[in-house]
């Protein structure tokens, strides 16, 4: 993998990519199409999915360098520094091996000490490689640690098969394959065994076959053939050299243990002579078999567990892409939801209903579908009394002369043609407003409520104005039946701003013809005062204006006049003043509820 991996990865990725996978385009029976062995034909996947393997075996690659590094430093690290004073002491006390050439000797153990304490600093260096690519946060891309592991695991199978390549065995003089073939299984068995936890490490297949096959090819091979002795046990042995050894090895024992001459034995007839050859063959070669058949497991291990590893990596995404998409719906959900609230109330009122729908949110609360639950299981909250008093707001009724008679004489759904198209036109005239002081309260039949001045409006995207923000960020959602004050910023502004849309909406009627035929005239009334405003019911509830205030402006309209806007004495003296009205004292007016009343009517624009 640390050779075949990056010179697919990077050197020829663009040639090998062939698809760009998309899991929010695709179920689950779709799944990313793969080459053999190389992965994910969508690169930019395989990158994802190495790196996922990286993050996900974390414990097992740093726990597995540790047991390859312990198993090597207690093997043939510590058996090489503990057995040469010995060897060493032996060859001196032994008179007739004074001809082996010690220097050669020397010269061999010093070499051996340096080799495996490479291969062991190799072991622990990418112990602390690993380590440092995953603490430090700089390093993004985990993957590169298994780049690291081929790196340095790499290195060590074959410094450790040169080791044993490029020594004499035993000063290389005097010694029977059996002799040698020990040395060799010795030589495997300390060698190796550092490999083993790469079968535990959940590495991808690419690294793990490298590690392995590499590992086989150095003991197997490489080996052999650079060393005489041991190539000779099972490459270049024949019958008579493997049966010598058997004779050499097996037959002091034999002869001790059984009174009988093994060479007799074994020819006594050719059928024997053959089965001592085998048996004997058969013990040179089981090393070669044993290591063949660890590295062959270990590979198909391998390559189960990375299919394992890929299928769960693509559920984790489909699933991931689903909860996304999910997420999305219940945002958008929750958005379609709050945009109908505000939709009925004002912006201040609509937040303050959201806030309480959504206190664990405010309280620490991120997740989006607990946000949501929270919203559907409160809506009963809706209904809940918050009582605001606003002093001088400026409330406005208007009402469409002759609406009950047309109403009698005009199929129903022409007249709520016509009354869709009127209020249709109020509403654009609302939001045309520059003052921002203006919200429609509700319509009853022909009659249109409007109120300016409640300072619970906002801009067109929704926001709330500077005081009603600092007013509502000062306190806690308040709790049922508490009343709060909202002062008027500028009385005489909702009150020109309401005298001017009465205006409009006069000349914008009278474009419109009634099902019957005859132009639209309505009549406007206008009165100034303190209002209670709240939100009223828990199915379809509204947010309702309640006091004197709203009983004498619904009277001021049904006193005034067709095609003019009358208004209260409250009201003539907030506008009195402004020079785009002309005013027409009324006089005294007697009002049902309230006696007579000093009324004005707008005249016309000056």
């Amino acid at each position: 993998m640390v050779f075949l991996d990056v010179f697919t990865n990077i050197g020829i990725k663009k040639w090998m990519h062939k698809e760009d996978y998309d899991f929010n385009e695709q179920d689950a029976s779709g799944c990313p199409s793969e080459y053999f062995v190389l992965g994910f034909k969508d690169r930019n996947l395989e990158e994802e999915f190495l790196n996922h393997v990286a993050l996900v075996n974390k414990t097992r690659i740093i726990l597995g360098l540790c047991v390859s590094a312990a198993i090597y430093a207690s093997g043939p690290f510590l058996v090489e520094f503990v057995q040469a004073p010995v060897v060493t002491a032996l060859y001196d006390s032994i008179p007739e091996y004074e001809y082996v050439n010690k220097g050669i000797l020397r010269r061999n153990m010093v070499e051996s000490y340096a080799l495996v304490t490479l291969a062991l600093v190799l072991l622990l260096l990418g112990l602390v490689v690993v380590f440092f690519l995953y603490q430090t946060k700089a390093v993004r891309d985990k993957r590169n640690v298994l780049y690291a592991l081929g790196f340095f695991y790499v290195p060590f199978v074959f410094v450790t098969a040169y080791q044993y390549a490029t020594q004499d065995i035993n000063g290389g003089d005097g010694f029977s394959m059996g002799a040698a073939l020990n040395e060799w299984v010795l030589e495997i068995y300390y060698g190796a065994t550092a490999l083993v936890s790469v079968l535990f490490m959940g590495l991808p297949f690419l690294l793990t076959a490298e590690i392995m096959l590499l590992a086989g090819l150095a003991f197997l091979i490489i080996i052999p053939l650079e060393n005489d002795v041991v190539g000779n046990v099972w490459i270049g042995e024949t019958d008579d050299s493997v049966l010598e050894s058997f004779y050499e090895d097996i037959g002091p024992l034999f002869n001790t243990s059984v009174g009988v001459d093994l060479r007799l034995v074994c020819s006594a007839s050719e059928t024997v002579r053959r089965q001592c050859i085998n048996a004997w063959r058969y013990n040179i070669l089981s090393p070669y078999v044993i290591l063949c058949l660890i590295v062959l497991s270990t590979m198909v291990v391998a390559y189960f567990v990375e299919h394992a590893n890929r299928t769960a990596f693509i559920n984790k995404k489909f699933l991931t892409a689903l909860t996304r998409q999910k997420e999305q719906a219940l945002v958008k959900q929750k958005q379609d939801q709050e945009k109908l609230i505000h939709s009925i109330f004002p912006p201040v009122i609509a937040m303050d209903l959201i806030v309480a729908n959504d206190e664990q949110h405010l309280s620490g609360e991120t997740d989006v579908l607990k946000r949501i639950q929270s919203l559907k299981q409160n809506t009963n909250k809706l209904g809940r009394t918050v009582a605001r008093m606003h002093q001088d707001v400026t409330v406005l009724f208007t009402d469409i002369v002759g609406f009950t008679a047309m109403s009698g004489t005009c199929p129903p759904h022409e007249v709520m043609s016509f009354l869709h198209t009127l209020f249709s036109a109020f509403d654009d005239l609302i939001d045309d407003d520059p003052s921002d002081q203006l919200w429609k309260v509700e319509t009853i039949g022909d009659a249109f409520m409007l109120a300016s001045g409640l300072n619970v409006g906002g801009g067109e995207d929704g926001s709330l104005n500077d005081l009603s923000l600092k007013s509502f960020a000062s306190r806690k959602t308040p709790p049922t039946s508490e009343l709060v004050s909202w002062e008027a910023t500028d009385p005489g502004l909702a009150a020109t701003a309401a005298v001017e849309f009465g205006r409009s909406a006069i000349e914008e009627a009278q474009l419109l013809t009634m099902p019957n035929g005859e132009t639209c005239a309505i009549r406007a009334g206008v009165h100034t005062g303190n209002v209670c405003s709240g939100v009223v019911g828990s199915r379809m509830p509204r947010y309702c204006l309640f006091g004197d205030t709203v009983n004498t402006a619904s009277r001021m309209e049904s006193t005034s006049v067709a095609m003019r806007v009358q208004v209260s004495e409250a009201t003539h003296r907030l506008v009195a003043g402004d020079a785009r009205f002309a005013w027409e004292e009324r006089g005294l007016v007697e009002v049902k509820g309230k006696g007579k009343l000093k009324t004005f009517l707008l005249r016309s624009s000056s």
